[in-house]
């Protein structure tokens, strides 16, 4: 199963993404603001980080980047931005990003996410 980062402030979306994809194995690591997550990132190795656009401190998009300079990160570590808003065209690609994943989803959304990362099969509905 799959270590997880998910940096957000809002813990009422941890909750929710963190009961969905335990729910199956998953481990899940929360960090409240972008200092969190970086140091979080280095320390605990996880295979996706998940990362709110809105975090405090560090952005998202700005911990992206950061993470993805470090050489201490594994440059193939999938970071997704989590947003319900619409993005400017080019910042993943600018700032490493593997893509956008929205705040409010349906569960199997997150659960696929997951498994097309780690080369799960995908879960049943």
């Amino acid at each position: 199963m799959a270590r997880i980062l998910l940096a957000t402030h809002d813990s009422g979306l941890f909750e929710i993404m963190a009961a969905e994809l335990s729910g199956h194995g998953h481990e899940v690591i929360w960090a409240g603001d972008g200092q969190d997550a970086y140091a979080t990132a280095v320390d605990e190795t996880p295979n996706l980080v998940l990362l709110d656009m809105a975090l405090p401190v560090f952005s998202g998009p700005e911990l992206c980047a950061m993470l993805m300079e470090d050489p201490d990160i594994p440059a193939h570590l999938p970071i997704h931005l989590l947003t319900d808003e619409a993005i400017e065209p080019h910042l993943c690609e600018r700032v490493g990003a593997a893509g956008v994943f929205p705040k409010t989803h349906e569960a199997h959304q997150l659960r696929d996410l997951v498994a097309a990362i780690t080369l799960e099969e995908p879960f049943a509905p």
